[in-house]
């Protein structure tokens, strides 16, 4: 009887015992016990890249159009490429009348470069093969011609570097004389100053009195100013186009979308920009103010263009080189230097064919 009594009284203590461990013994190291000892070992080590981009989490839209950047000093002991690109509707040898021989003038300057022209018919093929799928589709869906060379530019000095050369633009100097001796091996981006408003706003609502030349730059592929720059232009578009496609929806009545189905989401709007639009959207001014918002990190004080006014010679900022208005914004109606000036890198002819569709 005594015997039965301890083996009751014994059985009764091991399962409290177990029900106390259940209770306090957390689950996770329960899962653990039943993994082999590798499993077990990275069990509460946070999920690697591939798992995180599968979990349901809350990202930011802008997320889609974000680009990885090469680190200032990485960048510096790489070699400018040697590419001179450019963009026009098709590979004709003179685009315009006014720019007959430029093509040329580009390749006699610049022996040892390879140039690059994109046309209408391959610039989707450029975007496909070297960005996500997100910006190629929002490349794909501008079908507006300013806004497309824009932003391709950019595309084009992020993914390959080089020079960029709007279509109107001819070479003063060789690339090879851009950057002068003491900046050579801390140079990463080469920019010039387009208009210079002597301390008052390049245009109402712009907080910036200086604006950067976009229509010719140097630049070293991976450059962080260009993957901002990408992103943020991008996010513009993208939003344009959201309500655009919004506006042209609300506008169908009912029984022409019940005639004709819904326009699908995947169409193109047609989006139809003034001039300040499209200068905001991504011409000149995000070009500058990217510019700007890096050049007030790498010094610390905010950079407003002011610290730029009547530059006469070439300032390093970080690892950009900024070139006086001479350099890229030369013209001879200003009679600052002679055409010959060595100040001089290239002129621009500021056709601006595209305004004539986008009216202020």
């Amino acid at each position: 009887m005594l015997n039965g009594y301890s083996l009751i009284k014994n059985c009764f203590f091991a399962v409290a015992a177990l029900l106390l461990l259940w209770q306090f013994t957390p689950f996770a190291n329960v899962a653990i016990a039943s993994l082999s000892p590798k499993q077990a070992a990275g069990a509460h080590r946070a999920p690697d890249h591939a798992v995180r981009s599968a979990l349901p989490v809350a990202t930011p839209a802008s997320a889609k159009y974000s680009l990885s950047f090469t680190n200032q000093q990485k960048l510096a002991d790489l070699p400018f490429p040697e590419n001179i690109w450019q963009s026009w509707k098709d590979n004709s040898e003179d685009p315009t009348e006014r720019t007959v021989g430029f093509p040329q003038q580009w390749r006699t300057a610049n022996p040892g470069f390879r140039y690059e022209r994109i046309t209408d018919s391959n610039s989707e093929t450029y975007v496909r093969d070297r960005f996500s799928p997100q910006i190629s589709k929002l490349f794909s869906d501008v079908s507006d011609p300013i806004l497309r060379a824009d932003l391709l530019r950019y595309l084009i000095l992020y993914a390959d570097g080089g020079v960029w050369s709007d279509i109107d633009t001819r070479p003063a100097q060789p690339v090879s004389k851009w950057i002068p001796e003491e900046y050579a091996n801390r140079t990463n981006f080469v920019v010039g100053i387009e208009n210079d408003h002597n301390g008052d706003e390049i245009w109402p609502g712009v907080p910036y009195t200086v604006q950067l030349a976009q229509y010719a730059v140097l630049a070293k592929p991976g450059h962080v100013t260009m993957a901002r720059l990408i992103e943020r232009v991008c996010n513009k578009l993208r939003e344009r186009l959201d309500a655009n496609d919004w506006r042209n929806s609300t506008q169908e009545s009912v029984s022409e979308n019940q005639n004709r189905g819904l326009r699908a989401r995947d169409s193109a709007p047609q989006l139809h920009l003034s001039f300040d639009e499209v200068m905001s959207t991504t011409g000149p001014f995000p070009f500058t103010a990217v510019l700007m918002e890096y050049f007030s990190e790498q010094t610390g004080e905010e950079y407003t263009g002011n610290q730029l006014m009547a530059l006469k010679e070439p300032k390093l900022i970080g690892d950009v080189l900024v070139l006086p208005l001479d350099s890229f914004g030369w013209m001879p109606q200003l009679h600052t230097v002679e055409e010959n000036d060595p100040l001089v890198k290239a002129i621009h002819l500021f056709i601006g064919s595209w305004r004539a569709s986008h009216p202020d």
